[in-house]
């Protein structure tokens, strides 16, 4: 398949998350795709639709801006930079994305995600206790940075 057409579906499959549509988003995927996240690594497509399943029900209004590289393929690989916004608990949540694809075959058979999953908690945590709790996080990892 050429790389045009792989990055065809790089943005076929973004464009199926921002509609919420995992009917479309699992077409594109071979059957024994492997999808691995800082959630954890999932196999096959009835583990990837259960991981998508939760996904799109706990991220309203997703939505993916290219930035930096954007879209590159070569051969039968491919990398994705992307600004994700969407709502989580209701805040909204914007942070970077790097999905890296393999494709086999006009479809995607390997796809991990890298994001900072404490930016997005720190953005959509409630209630004072758990924001307290992930502030106090957040500076100690920044100790000595600002």
């Amino acid at each position: 398949m050429s790389e045009e057409k792989n990055a065809e579906l790089m943005r076929e499959f973004n464009k199926s998350l921002e509609e919420n549509n995992l009917e479309k988003a699992l077409s594109i995927c071979t059957e024994d795709v492997t999808f691995v996240s800082p959630f954890g690594k999932f196999s096959g497509k009835e583990q990837v639709s259960n991981y998508l399943k939760w996904l799109l029900n706990g991220v309203q209004d997703m939505k993916f801006k290219s930035v930096g590289v954007g879209f590159f393929v070569q051969g039968d690989k491919g990398i994705d930079e992307s600004i994700v916004t969407g709502k989580l608990n209701g805040e909204k949540v914007e942070f970077l994305g790097i999905a890296t694809y393999q494709f086999n075959n006009g479809k995607i058979k390997e796809w991990h995600d890298v994001f900072d999953m404490l930016s997005i908690i720190n953005q959509s945590v409630k209630g004072w206790l758990p924001k307290k709790m992930v502030n106090t996080i957040v500076q100690q990892s920044r100790k000595g940075l600002d």
